[in-house]
């Protein structure tokens, strides 16, 4: 079930409280955030909000859903907050939850890496209009959490295709618990729907332990923990996976790592033995078609649209007894793909002296009149650090924007991961300036990139190119010490810049 409430009300949300010189204004997010929260809402949609909450008897996700994010000219995936707050008994205690998340959802039309983000994009902050999804959120309650089976994105269009995967069978991301992990670049279970049943990440019992997913977002259904802030997943519950023996929801999404015999068991009886999430039960056994809805949607999503589509869904299977499980999709999104008509004859070009050279790229088209490169002194690089490093690359970042300069920037990891662990947790305003982007496996740190991330969305549809490269397994080439040979114009403790003297 879902309300949308349309961008007039934010116009006259901005009017009534005399917003509008946020526009001009330098103000940090949380200053932007204070102001909204201390606004009023247009009378007439309070009123409105009033009744609708006592229809609820589910918790609600608040989602942004601006002018611009539904371009298909431009992408803006997951630029904007969404809050969920849980469901109440008190129905005026629900409505100020509800106030309080649309005014948040507002504010982050303003907030720094918004605004970073839509210049880059060459619009007019001034022009941009916010309007508000309110979505009853998917899932079943257990133990004071609220969550589905699975939430995930899937894509029409598969740009990195493994073995006999074709682009045009294309690709999901699926995660137990909120759909957030997935597209905040955490660790999902990838699958192309033509195929459920191959797996790379549970073909080895190695390769599923290893990658596996490690802990479960939900929502904390106490109230007390949703409190108005810039972060959006404030009242979200990360539960590590040794927890989930508690939970209903875990017979469909886990097996059993049997350590004694090196194998993975979907037996019951297994259940001494620790427990990793493979889906196995719904990818290899059809205990839920969710291969061939998502393959329907996908057909259905392209037919309509005429272009290839992203889209985010929620999956329920703790229901009783005899009732039907859910499939909930929740947003469909076009991918927007820059095909230019020009082609580079790679075979007249010279790539013996190349500083970045990988087999593995995205993106068509030459870039001109780069001359700098910013680079993780992969030395000094932790996934400890990750948080630091990106702390380095936002002042950098602003130093290149007032000079006018772009650069290409090489790291190790998934850039834009919100998961320190699997990368540096970059933001637009991090990276607004870079042109390229190049993800360099390190031997003890080699993560594959994460197609269903919001972050990877926007990179790849705004043009930025993107290269994804292993030197140690002989995929693609880094010449690291040549750029450590150069004198710096930047020297912090994890970042370097170098500049050229010709483009």
């Amino acid at each position: 079930r879902s309300l949308v409430i349309a961008t007039d009300y934010f116009d006259q949300f901005i009017r009534l409280n005399g917003l509008k010189y946020v526009i001009s204004q330098e103000v940090d997010d949380e200053g932007i955030l204070s102001e909204f929260l201390n606004s009023m809402l247009p009378v007439e949609l309070y009123a409105k909000l009033k009744v609708f909450v006592q229809t609820c008897g589910k918790p609600l996700a608040i989602r942004s859903s601006s002018k611009l994010e539904d371009s298909h000219y431009q992408p803006f995936a997951g630029i904007y907050s969404t809050y969920m707050i849980p469901r109440c008994e008190n129905d005026d205690q629900m409505l100020r939850m509800l106030v309080r998340a649309i005014k948040s959802v507002y504010a982050s039309v303003y907030f720094t890496s918004s605004r970073a983000y839509i210049q880059s994009s060459q619009n007019l902050l001034s022009e941009e209009k916010m309007a508000v999804l309110i979505q009853e959120v998917c899932g079943t309650e257990q133990n004071g959490y609220f969550f589905p089976t699975l939430s995930g994105v899937a894509r029409s269009q598969n740009l990195y295709p493994l073995g006999y995967e074709k682009a045009e069978d294309g690709v999901c991301n699926i995660v137990m618990g909120l759909g957030k992990a997935v597209v905040d670049g955490g660790k999902s279970m990838r699958f192309s729907p033509a195929y459920p049943d191959k797996v790379l990440q549970t073909s080895t019992p190695e390769l599923a332990v290893r990658d596996a997913q490690t802990e479960v977002m939900a929502l904390s259904l106490n109230p007390d923990r949703f409190r108005p802030s810039t972060d959006d997943a404030v009242n979200i519950e990360r539960i590590p996976v040794s927890r989930m023996n508690d939970f209903r929801n875990a017979k469909f999404a886990c097996s059993y790592y049997d350590y004694q015999n090196n194998r993975i068991s979907e037996s019951p009886m297994m259940s001494r033995y620790f427990r990793v999430i493979t889906f196995n039960r719904i990818l290899k056994y059809g205990s839920f078609p969710l291969a061939d809805i998502i393959r329907d949607m996908l057909k259905m999503g392209e037919d309509e649209m005429r272009c290839p589509v992203e889209i985010e869904f929620a999956v329920n299977m703790d229901v009783p007894a005899g009732d039907m499980q859910i499939f909930n999709l929740l947003q469909i999104r076009p991918i927007i793909r820059n095909e230019e008509s020009a082609k580079l004859d790679w075979a007249s070009v010279d790539t013996s002296d190349a500083i970045v050279y990988s087999e593995c790229a995205l993106g068509v088209g030459l870039m001109r009149d780069i001359r700098h490169i910013v680079y993780v002194k992969f030395d000094k690089f932790s996934s400890l650090h990750t948080q630091p490093i990106a702390d380095e690359l936002f002042e950098l970042n602003k130093r290149m924007r007032d000079a006018g300069s772009e650069y290409v920037l090489v790291g190790t990891g998934r850039w834009g991961s919100s998961d320190p662990n699997l990368g540096v947790p970059v933001k637009w305003a991090h990276i607004s300036e870079a042109r390229v982007i190049v993800e360099a496996a390190l031997p003890d740190f080699n993560i594959e990139s994460s197609q269903g991330t919001h972050f990877f969305q926007n990179v790849t549809s705004l043009g930025v190119g993107y290269l994804s490269l292993n030197p140690s397994q002989g995929d693609g080439s880094l010449d690291i010490e040549r750029l450590n040979a150069m004198p710096a114009v930047f020297d912090g403790e994890y970042l370097r810049c170098v500049e050229f003297a010709k483009p």
